[in-house]
């Protein structure tokens, strides 16, 4: 998931490392100090990474919030009430960053017969992985104001009358732009392969 942000977001290249069990050139490592760089990762106490340990759903969604913040995303005013049926199961600490990707759409529960369940301590799949990082990309993309067109200069013609130029329209790509350079990487025993 680390790689994942840190191409999606095209992080900066860093010699920061403060973990001491990510110390390989890999891009693999390379992506996660790049995360910790920006803020998006901490670590534990213990100054590790432990970048082999599976990665649960609540981890991830405080990883999305500080992608969020990474990118100045104002979730200051986002709701962060939980419904799901298993929210007491969610760490305390992680609930507002569950509340804030469910509001923007980036995560979403699973549907039971009895209610919806987040599963906080569920590791995440690769699918599950990237598809939050599309979502969260969609989410800062549509956040962005929209620049009108300037009007097209006319040169007036005095037989006729002056209408105003109407701008260009624009049909929406189901993609954005943005997100076209962004190859989610093929895994294998949970590390990436290409």
């Amino acid at each position: 998931f680390a790689s994942f942000l840190s191409a999606a977001l095209d992080l900066p290249e860093t010699t920061m490392n403060p973990f001491k069990d990510v110390v390989g050139s890999t891009r693999q490592d390379v992506a996660i100090r790049r995360v910790a760089n920006a803020g998006i990762v901490t670590g534990y106490e213990d100054q590790t990474f432990r970048p082999n340990d599976s990665i649960s759903r609540q981890h991830m969604a405080r990883m999305i919030v500080r992608s969020l913040n990474y990118l100045q995303y104002d979730t200051s005013k986002i709701p962060t009430t939980l419904s799901f049926a298993d929210t007491q199961e969610i760490a305390i600490a992680h609930r507002d960053a569950v509340a804030i990707g469910v509001s923007l759409g980036i995560i979403k529960g699973d549907t039971q017969a009895d209610g919806i369940y987040f599963k906080p301590l569920n590791n995440a799949t690769v699918g599950q992985a990237a598809t939050f990082v599309y979502r969260l990309m969609n989410a800062v993309e549509a956040a962005k104001p929209v620049t009108p067109n300037p009007p097209l200069l006319q040169t007036p013609n005095p037989t006729l009358p002056t209408t105003p130029a109407k701008p260009p329209v624009q049909t929406p790509s189901p993609v954005p732009e943005a997100h076209h350079k962004y190859i989610v990487p093929t895994t294998k025993n949970q590390t990436i392969v290409s």
